[in-house]
């Protein structure tokens, strides 16, 4: 058996706390974003999951530019 066929595979989903981890950010600063509705939160049992494409998605359409001080 080979290193590559003893990969764990590729999350579908993440918990609150993995998904910010995922795109480096606090768990506080996440939830703005969940709770602002760009980000959808999934319920396969009495856990939220932030389905891995989704977040993807939304990180990918963030600004490019940095936000100007307010």
């Amino acid at each position: 058996m080979s290193a590559l066929s003893e990969a764990a595979p590729a999350p579908v989903a993440y918990s609150i706390p993995n998904a910010a981890r995922a795109v480096d950010m606090g768990t506080e600063a996440f939830r703005t974003h969940i709770v602002a509705g760009n980000l959808t939160v999934r319920y396969p049992n009495s856990s939220p999951r932030i389905a891995h494409d989704e977040l993807v998605e939304w990180f990918k359409n963030l600004p490019v530019d940095k936000p100007l001080p307010k």
